[in-house]
């Protein structure tokens, strides 16, 4: 169905349609109906409004998190972190160890640049196991040289 006839209303003609107007009118009686209902807590009306409203909202939430701040720089720290690493096996060298622990921290201060770094405190955690370590070593194992 096409209307070939318009209506045109002045600025004061529209002004008196708007406040003669009743608020169910703007919004309808059912909408009017249905807010109420969530008001007084009615389950059915809030499943209503889930299974009305979740995919606005779901596709509103991906938009504002598909590409989010920092993103570029954490994805360019895990594909470094990745090349340091290299495919196994490799030599686990101290120079090879720093290399990959400092990819890692890069990685993490992407991710979160005000998060100590986890692997190093790790590190400070097991230095105490290290020292008992080297020092059960160092009394059973260690020999008087003859002479």
């Amino acid at each position: 169905m096409v209307f070939s006839k318009s209506i045109t209303f002045d600025d004061e003609e529209i002004g008196r349609a708007v406040v003669s107007a009743h608020p169910d009118v703007a919004r309808g009686t059912d909408e009017t109906l249905f807010i109420e209902k969530l008001r007084a807590g009615e389950a059915v009306a809030f499943e209503t409004l889930i299974d009305r409203y979740s995919g606005d909202i779901y596709a509103l939430l991906f938009r504002l998190t598909e590409n989010p701040e920092g993103i570029d720089e954490a994805e360019d720290a895990v594909r470094n972190l990745q090349q340091t690493i290299g495919t196994p096996p490799q030599l686990a060298s101290p120079a090879r160890l720093d290399e990959i622990g400092a990819a890692t921290r890069r990685l993490e201060q992407a991710l979160d640049p005000a998060a100590p770094s986890p692997f190093t405190a790790a590190l400070k955690g097991a230095q105490g196991t290290i020292d008992e370590l080297q020092k059960e070593i160092e009394e059973t194992y260690r020999v008087p040289l003859a002479g």
